[in-house]
């Protein structure tokens, strides 16, 4: 997946710029489909894990050949690979922003595991709710996600530019209105909680009745990712590394793992519906002194390059 996205994303972007149109990636979808039909119908259907598991490694290994080859026409990569020089500090900068995906993506996957695991403990059905609400609150966050990644590169830029005005109208633009819409989008999931789990499990009442409490734990503590989300990736995209890294452990490491581990052991299901909104509310209490202290740094500085500008 990794070699795959990095030849999709680079060089498709590269042979864009210089002019050249391919439709390479179109031929892989294709060959992925042909590719698990014949698997599908060597192994049988009997069998779908196995089966799925053999056409993904037989494609992706396929898929990782042919974009190495073909981008790799004529010496093209090497000669690429001899011009390219990068220094000790951006490397130091590029693998910050690598060790902060990976340790959050890396806590993603624990606490899936912890949070399954513990779920497990309460049945199949608390398992299915817990798991259809993660999702539902995926597809509700992902609108502040959206909207905080058009958010980075204005604060990123206007901060290169010791532009420090814009970098806080920019923070406080989004905190609002991420804010007011992660509020809305609270207030109508709160409200339609049963509905929501209903529409993935209808006929299973134990399953909508455990998700509801979940969905609308979740939904309370909502509003609270207009700030500590956008905190987050203004930390990140202004430089300071350490502290993004620090409050992207925070909401599925540092503070949910103590709570999935302890409060179903104090009140049983309802610490498993609930571990991951303490969660949030305990990332957004630690956030708010980041936050501030950015915003505090950001007007010393501001100041320094106003008095500068007047000398």
């Amino acid at each position: 997946d990794f070699l795959q996205l990095f030849f999709q994303n680079f060089f498709d972007d590269l042979y864009h710029v210089i002019g050249t149109q391919t439709k390479i990636f179109e031929q892989i979808n294709r060959r992925a489909r042909v590719t698990k039909a014949i698997v599908h119908a060597n192994f049988g259907y009997g069998n779908r894990i196995l089966s799925d598991c053999l056409a993904y490694g037989i494609t992706k290994t396929a898929d990782n050949a042919v974009l190495l080859g073909r981008y790799n026409t004529a010496g093209f990569l090497g000669r690429l690979l001899q011009k390219f020089r990068i220094d000790r500090l951006d490397r130091m900068d590029i693998d910050y922003l690598r060790i902060n995906s990976f340790c959050r993506q890396s806590l993603a996957s624990v606490a899936t595991v912890l949070l399954n695991v513990n779920a497990a403990v309460y049945g199949d059905a608390a398992v299915a709710a817990m798991s259809v609400v993660g999702r539902i609150f995926m597809f509700v966050f992902s609108f502040m996600l959206g909207f905080g990644q058009g958010f980075q590169p204005v604060a990123g830029y206007n901060f290169g530019a010791k532009r420090y005005d814009r970098v806080r109208g920019a923070t406080y633009f989004t905190m609002l209105v991420g804010t007011v819409l992660m509020s809305v989008l609270a207030a109508a999931g709160f409200l339609a909680a049963p509905g929501a789990l209903a529409l993935f499990r209808r006929d299973d009442a134990e399953v909508i009745a455990i998700g509801a409490l979940a969905l609308r734990a979740q939904c309370v503590v909502l509003p609270l990712f207009g700030v500590s989300t956008v905190t987050n990736m203004l930390l990140q995209v202004t430089g300071q590394s350490g502290q993004a890294t620090f409050l992207s452990l925070c909401r599925q490491g540092i503070f949910f793992v103590p709570f999935i581990l302890l409060l179903p052991q104090l009140i049983g299901l309802l610490g498993v519906q609930l571990a991951q909104p303490a969660a949030d509310l305990c990332t957004f209490a630690v956030t708010l002194p980041f936050l501030l202290s950015f915003l505090r740094r950001l007007k010393l500085w501001e100041q320094a390059e106003r008095a500068v500008a007047e000398k």
